[in-house]
């Protein structure tokens, strides 16, 4: 990437359509290693993370709380959020 790209990635985020293209994808895991060849760099909980050639990235199940419009949630996540989803199985054991 270039200069022109990373401009036009920052306008495709700002505008949300980093949702929907095709150099994007939502994956789900527990732990990911990511390799390259060449140095990147990335951004962890804010805090810069400068020219490494591999990172493990490894999630705590339940950790993180987000709060967000409901649309947002349901385009990003593709399901109901966890509120609902718990409110749901709660009634559902009754």
């Amino acid at each position: 990437d270039n200069l022109a790209d990373a401009f036009r990635h920052f306008f495709a985020i700002r505008a949300g359509r980093h949702v929907t293209s095709d150099q994007a994808r939502c994956l789900t895991f527990r732990s990911a290693r990511i390799e390259s060849e060449t140095p990147f760099s990335f951004q962890m909980d804010g805090e810069p993370m400068l020219g490494g050639q591999q990172a493990t990235l490894t999630v705590a199940p339940q950790a993180l709380r987000v709060l967000m419009p409901l649309a947002a949630a349901q385009r990003l996540c593709g399901h109901q959020p966890l509120r609902e989803r718990s409110e749901t199985l709660d009634s559902s054991r009754r």
